[in-house]
């Protein structure tokens, strides 16, 4: 567990948490992230998972994430979503996020490298968002 002193610098945690990444077990990176997104700074957990999610792919499913939680790593890290959209126990998570929050599209539109997302059923353009259709 972190010390809880460590807690309010939101550098430190990184700091330790980029350590950890290199230089730990792949199943201690996993407990360390699983620390972070459990304990009260959840939202540096969020925001080193989405600076790290080609590290962290595997575990996307484990962590329960909110449609807020994929805002914030969104905003953090668009190629965030590559992982959610790939995932299929997340999708319905991100068309949350895209239907309570609309400028989640504009995000996407900037930061994602793929032209497309495909979302169950829903196609969005990321060329141009004002154009997504739905198909099923």
């Amino acid at each position: 567990m972190i010390d809880e002193e460590l807690l309010k610098d939101e550098e430190i945690i990184l700091d330790f948490a980029n350590y950890n990444l290199k230089n730990c077990s792949r199943f201690n990176r996993g407990s360390i992230l699983s620390d972070l997104l459990n304990g009260e700074r959840r939202d540096v957990g969020l925001k080193f998972l989405a600076m790290h999610y080609e590290e962290y792919r595997q575990f996307t499913d484990e962590y329960g994430f909110s449609s807020d939680d994929i805002m914030f790593m969104v905003k953090q890290n668009g190629l965030i979503l590559e992982i959610f959209t790939n995932h299929r126990s997340c999708r319905d998570i991100v068309r949350e996020a895209v239907q309570q929050n609309p400028s989640v599209l504009d995000l996407m539109c900037n930061n994602y490298i793929s032209k497309e997302v495909f979302l169950e059923g829903e196609y969005i353009n990321i060329q141009n968002p004002s154009q997504t259709s739905f198909w099923i």
